[in-house]
């Protein structure tokens, strides 16, 4: 506890404040293992156990955890042979103007079907690929098809919108990302504001000094830049104002619990922040009228949940995309 304490606050770097949190893996000799060796592989396990908590957590080794550790490796070894082995295919969300309920852009949203694990959510793969440094590979992989796609889409004069990608600040500090994604749009005769870039709030915050001329590069390129999953990190206007960013995305877990007052209170004050400093507000996992209706209240500008429309692959998109506004509620489960 008490190292974990010594990260609760800013650290200073170069006159700069960087926000860093801690995983703890306990073991001890003998119990746990009986060399260096086998003492630090148990170690890991458990802080990845601490990461699975919430991060900022501490776990101590306990056997059942072997078996997990067997079951991360499996996955992490399938994981990455699943681009090479055509297992990975992307669904689309559509993204709705709240007045009007015109589809305004699509969301990219990468699945992966193994032959051994079946179905596996992305809930469960993506953070063991951003922990292990796979995420890379899907990032690119989710890129280029989605670009492909939207290219397509646009030959097709179906779809006029933006496309919007999640990347990962793996991805950011790659130094051939932006030259490839310039390529990318060249190759396939679209521009930068054909796109969005959905960044989480917490992967920005971490190195703001560093994220901050990689921003202003692909805003620049007119690419539109989205900090998601908003109010789950530090969610302060100074730190907002100081990024080069257009959209903020309220987190599904404040949506979910719209009729409380704290969530409440929670979304009218992200909404407010945004409204301050010019930025559009998206609220992801609206699924009732309630909350809809709330949102439309408060004056967010986009909604995105199963309330509209679900994820689903291109064939199944396609006629929402042709008609051009989100069907009725009783099209997607609600009465």
């Amino acid at each position: 506890r008490n190292i974990l304490g010594l990260f609760r606050g800013p650290l200073q770097v170069d006159g700069h404040d960087l926000y860093l949190s801690a995983s703890i893996g306990l073991c001890f000799f003998p119990g746990d293992g009986e060399d260096i060796h086998q003492l630090i592989k148990n170690a890991d396990a458990a802080m990845y156990k601490a990461k699975a908590r919430g991060r900022n957590n501490y776990c101590r080794f306990e056997k059942a955890m072997e078996t997990e550790i067997q079951a991360r490796l499996l996955m992490d070894t399938e994981l990455r042979g699943a681009a090479a082995n055509s297992e990975l295919l992307l669904h689309f969300q559509p993204v709705f103007d709240l007045m009007s309920r015109e589809i305004t852009g699509m969301e990219a949203l990468l699945r992966w079907n193994n032959p051994h694990l079946g179905q596996v959510s992305p809930g469960v793969f993506i953070p063991l690929a951003e922990e292990t440094g796979s995420i890379r590979e899907l990032d690119l992989w989710t890129m280029e098809s989605g670009i492909q796609q939207l290219a397509r889409w646009r030959e097709e004069g179906v779809f006029a919108g933006r496309l919007a990608l999640n990347m990962s600040a793996r991805q950011l500090e790659n130094q051939d990302f932006i030259p490839r994604l310039s390529g990318l749009l060249q190759q396939h005769a679209l521009r930068g504001s054909d796109i969005s870039l959905e960044l989480t709030e917490t992967a920005l915050m971490k190195n703001i000094a560093a994220m901050t001329p990689l921003l202003e590069t692909m805003g620049d390129m007119g690419i539109e830049l989205m900090i998601d999953d908003f109010g789950t990190g530090y969610s302060s206007l100074n730190y907002l104002k100081r990024l080069p960013v257009h959209v903020v995305k309220i987190d599904r877990s404040f949506v979910e619990e719209i009729g409380t007052e704290e969530s409440d209170s929670i979304v009218r004050t992200i909404i407010a922040m945004a409204r301050t400093l010019d930025l559009k507000v998206i609220a992801e996992g609206v699924e009732t009228e309630e909350q809809f209706q709330f949102l439309r209240r408060e004056g967010c500008d986009l909604v995105q949940g199963f309330y509209l429309a679900r994820p689903a692959d291109e064939a199944a998109i396609r006629s929402i995309l042709l008609r051009g506004v989100a069907p009725s509620p009783s099209a997607n489960g609600e009465a």
